[in-house]
Formats: C-alpha cells, sequence, structure tokens
C-alpha cells in the first residue's frame, strides 16, 4: 500500500487525474490531505496553486471539509462524504455516492447515483436510477435512464429527461420534469 501525506489550507484546490478504479473520498477536519492506493504508483504535488493527486490503481483520499475538488474521469465506483466546498467530477464508469456534500457538478455518471444532503446539483447524464435526498440549492439534469427518487429539495428541479418512473416528495422551488413513465 503506498500513502502521501501533504499539509494544506482548509479551501485548498485539488485536482485528481484520471482514476483506473475505485475512488473514496472524505472530509476531515484536518489541514492535510492524505491519499492511499495498492497500486505501484501514487503522488501529491502542488502545481500551479493546486494539489495534482495522481495513481494507478483505487484510490483514497482524506482532503479539508471546504477543499474544492476537480475530479477527472474514473472506471470505478464514486463514494463522496462530509465535503463542503464545490466539486466538479467525471465521468464516472460505475456508481456513485454522496452523503454530505456543497455543490455538485456532475459529468456523465454511467450507473446509479445516490444523493443525500448535497448541495446544488448540476448533472449531465445519469444512466441508471437517481436518487436525491435533501437537496440545498437547485437541481438540473439532463437525462436519467432508470428511475428518478428526488425527495427533500429546497430549489427549482429541471430534469430535461428521465427514462422511467419519477417520485418527487417535497420539492421546494419549480419542478420541470419529464418523465417516460409514472410520474
Amino acid at each position: 500500500m503506498q500513502q502521501q501525506t501533504m499539509s494544506v489550507s482548509h479551501n485548498v484546490q485539488v485536482k485528481v487525474l484520471p482514476v483506473p478504479g475505485d475512488l473514496r473520498i472524505a472530509g476531515w477536519e484536518r489541514l492535510e490531505i492524505m491519499a492511499k492506493t495498492d497500486g505501484d504508483d501514487l503522488s501529491l504535488t502542488r502545481q500551479n496553486g493546486e494539489v495534482q493527486v495522481k495513481c494507478d490503481e483505487d484510490l483514497i483520499l482524506y482532503v479539508p471539509q471546504a477543499a474544492v475538488l476537480d475530479i477527472g474521469e474514473v472506471t470505478g465506483d464514486v463514494n463522496i462524504q462530509a465535503l463542503q466546498g464545490p466539486l466538479t467530477l467525471g465521468p464516472v464508469s460505475g456508481d456513485l455516492t454522496v452523503h454530505d456534500a456543497g455543490a455538485l457538478n456532475l459529468d456523465t455518471i454511467s450507473n446509479d447515483a445516490s444523493l443525500r444532503k448535497a448541495g446544488a446539483v448540476t448533472a449531465r447524464t445519469i444512466g441508471g436510477d437517481f436518487s436525491l435526498r435533501v437537496g440545498n440549492g437547485p437541481s438540473a439534469i439532463e437525462s436519467i435512464g432508470g428511475d428518478a427518487s428526488i425527495r427533500d429539495v429546497n430549489g427549482d428541479v429541471a430534469i430535461q429527461q428521465i427514462g422511467s418512473d419519477l417520485y418527487l416528495r417535497n420539492p421546494r422551488g419549480n419542478v420541470s420534469v419529464v418523465a417516460g413513465a409514472d410520474g
């Protein structure tokens, strides 16, 4: 197992280069980044005011909760928790699970996406099912291939296309949705 740690500021900008496996990110109180991988290659480098993370296998990353993340392609599943800063992610070949996060800007998620306690959500394509529980901000999604379950969102909800069923409960904002089946 490879492991590296780097001291950083509370709102550090982090660029995660493409991950050829699963990615797990958790926010913590420490002013440091810790990265772990089972692979042979792991690097944390400072470049142009941001920290770049590179690996050749699954990646586990701990960052300050207010970190600003820009994550490239991930070929496996992604699990993110306890982050307050904005996050840009994708594309992702697997599933996405997010708990307690700030604003999310998602590219294509090939499979399912499950979000709980998230800020504003912008997404291109969710290939499978989509679930959002407790959203704080507007949600705008181009397309969802499967079912969509959206509950307790404080903001507008706009989804251009849902391939199957829609379950919507307690939206607090305008709703504009096109569902393929029951809605």
